[in-house]
């Protein structure tokens, strides 16, 4: 034990404690009387003198809960205990709330005392709720409350007359105690009162020594009124876990609910919209919003009843759906369905939008949220590459290709401004007239640590990061450079092909400030064609049949001012056949997988070089690698060719 030195009454003057504004008192537990009490004490406790306050016997007012409590505080004081707690005090028959800071002192007789500073609570009442009155009762081993104090029974009345229909789910003692409440832990709690349900912070002491009555029991419960403070820290949690605009949890409530999973097995799927970013450009983030709101809906009530849903930012969502009876392919399907229904806007316009869907599972205590979160990202990823819109499960390896990706992304910026990215170009032959008619360009990056970057991942890079005013910012002109410099090399007129993702194709103003930069390199709008992948072309065709962004709109009046356009990749994905005679195409290039399998692609190649004769526009096969190939195209009428039969790629020299 501690030594605490004997202090007598007077020897607290010249302490100089009667010069503090705070209410400092000495409580004698044992004899319960106030043993000191400086001048501002002595307001507190209304009182009009020392020898008066000295001469008040607290014993009737105090419950044996409370002398229980004090006793027990005594006890801690010994081991340099300081308590904190709100007391509820009726000097004079007025109420008061003061907050308590008690530690221990020795008083003559070396009886152990509390020295109080206090705090009087009048000038906190414009925040009642935040401060509450102790608590406390006395109960034995059956749960039986054997003594409360005022504050108690004010609260809970009569509810309370034994332990277990007060606290509720902890019904057993056993339970009650096992949570360490005997170190003085303190815990949350929503019981019922006389107001209500209320939260409340809980401890529990066993009591042992002289001072126990048997009668009284050996356990004493001590409670705070903590409904309004809890209240708003739950509020401030719930805020802090949600995404405001769709009520979904955020990244941090995500992992904050897959703690409950546990080892269990779940399936995770990574939600990225297809082409978001231009109804934002075109209708207004209002808009925008309200598809985001929808796609919520669609995840929260449409997928699965028992499911965990959440936006990570941007347009990206996350779905985890326990168990491991669950078909994420179906799952995944569904999310694909649903999500691509048309959102109505409030001047009666119909937008659509498409989902890639990258899929992980986790079968019992296999990898962790977070490596989950990064293979269905890798999936998803793939599922955007390999045309959106689809849905893609996770495989070994995929993760490499988003890193690959994503160091693309960090470095991609500054390679352009250094100009570290070139342009090589292939050429399109007319073996009719033994000439090249286009030069189609292509990106490409040599880094040390990824190799060759090439065009498409480049490109797709870009529109996937929403980075594709990079290829305005410096590509565009650099492109339109190296163009001058083919035309004053060519003999004989030769046109230019560049191959452009539809949503940089789209964006606002784009040919407005291509034709400045055309017109100011001095060179002929009629030799540039612009070539979009059939992918690209079929997505917004499919918005366009269902009333959405009416994408085709930018295209015919560019085609009006005198830019021409191509598709390529053509075959692959079927884009519908109706709207071609709408674009003013320059040509229809076929996709390079017919070539791969020939005896099984002759009769679509014939028909794609009949169908172009009858629409007026060329047909250009890609992908010829070798004489026979060749061959067969012009046995078919086709005689624009491209591939490395001809040549490979190479960079402009000059």
């Amino acid at each position: 034990m501690n030594t605490i030195p004997i202090l007598k009454p007077v020897l607290f003057e010249d302490l100089s404690l009667d010069q503090l504004q705070s209410p400092i008192w000495v409580y004698d537990v044992h004899n319960y009387r106030v043993y000191w009490a400086n001048q501002a004490g002595l307001a507190l406790w209304e009182a009009e003198s020392l020898e008066e306050l000295c001469g008040r016997d607290f014993s009737s007012d105090s419950s044996r809960a409370v002398q229980q409590t004090l006793l027990a505080y005594l006890e801690e004081f010994t081991q340099d205990a300081v308590i904190d707690r709100w007391w509820q005090i009726s000097p004079k028959n007025i109420d008061k709330r003061v907050h308590c800071r008690c530690s221990g002192v020795t008083i003559e007789g070396k009886r152990g005392a509390m020295l109080i500073e206090g705090l009087d609570s009048h000038l906190l009442d414009d925040h009642p709720g935040n401060f509450s009155a102790v608590m406390l009762c006395l109960f034995d081993e059956r749960g039986h409350i054997t003594s409360s104090n005022p504050t108690f029974i004010s609260q809970f009345g009569q509810l309370a007359g034994n332990i277990k229909q007060l606290l509720g789910p902890y019904t057993e003692l056993e339970q009650l105690l096992s949570f360490e409440h005997l170190a003085g832990g303190h815990f949350e709690i929503l019981l019922k009162t006389l107001q209500g349900e209320r939260w409340h912070s809980f401890e529990v002491r066993k009591h042992i020594g002289e001072h126990v009555h048997a009668e009284d029991g050996n356990f004493s419960l001590t409670l705070l009124d903590i409904h309004e403070r809890k209240i708003q820290a739950l509020q401030h949690k719930a805020a802090a876990q949600t995404d405001l605009l769709t009520g979904l949890y955020n990244r941090r409530g995500l992992i904050e609910q897959m703690q409950t999973v546990g080892d269990r097995a779940f399936s995770l799927f990574y939600i990225d919209l297809d082409g978001f970013k231009p109804i934002n450009d075109t209708y207004g983030h209002g808009a925008g919003d309200k598809v985001l709101k929808r796609i919520g809906e669609v995840l929260c009530y449409q997928i699965h009843e028992h499911s965990i849903c959440a936006r990570l930012g941007g347009d990206e969502f996350v779905l985890v759906v326990q168990g491991d009876n669950v078909d994420p392919a179906q799952l995944a399907q569904r999310i694909i369905l649903n999500v691509c229904e048309p959102v109505e806007l409030e001047q009666g316009q119909h937008l659509v939008v498409t989902a890639s869907v990258g899929i992980a599972t986790r079968s019992p205590q296999g990898p962790g949220l977070e490596q989950l979160l990064r293979y269905a990202d890798a999936a998803m990823y793939s599922a955007k590459r390999r045309g959106r819109n689809r849905w893609v499960a996770y495989s070994s390896g995929m993760e490499l290709q988003l890193l690959r990706n994503q160091h693309i992304l960090q470095h991609m910026e500054e390679a352009v401004d250094k100009r570290q990215i070139e342009f090589n170009y292939q050429a399109i032959e007319c073996l009719h007239r033994h000439r090249a008619l286009y030069y189609v360009a292509q990106l490409s990056w040599q880094t040390e640590r990824l190799g060759t970057v090439c065009s498409d991942e480049l490109i797709e890079a870009m529109a996937n990061a929403n980075r594709l005013y990079l290829f305005e910012r410096g590509l565009l002109a650099q492109l339109f450079e190296d163009y001058k410099h083919i035309q004053d090399a060519s003999d004989n007129p030769v046109a230019l092909v560049i191959k452009l993702p539809a949503p940089l194709i789209l964006s606002p103003g784009f040919f407005s400030r291509c034709m400045q930069i055309i017109k100011s390199k001095g060179l002929w709008l009629h030799n540039i064609v612009f070539e979009i992948n059939e992918s690209h072309l079929a997505k917004v065709l499919l918005e366009e049949d269902r009333g959405g962004l009416t994408a085709l709109a930018p295209l015919q009046q560019a085609s009006a001012q005198g830019f021409h356009f191509a598709i390529g990749n053509f075959g692959a994905l079927g884009a519908p056949l109706v709207h071609l005679p709408h674009l003013q195409l320059a040509y229809l290039k076929t996709s390079a997988e017919f070539l791969q399998q020939p005896d099984t692609s002759e009769a679509a190649l014939h028909f794609i070089a009949e169908l172009c004769e009858r629409l007026g526009i060329d047909c250009v096969a890609d992908g010829v690698i070798s004489r026979r190939q060749s061959q067969l195209l012009q046995d078919h009428g086709i005689f624009l060719q491209q591939g490395d039969w001809f040549g490979e790629a190479q960079p402009l020299v000059y």
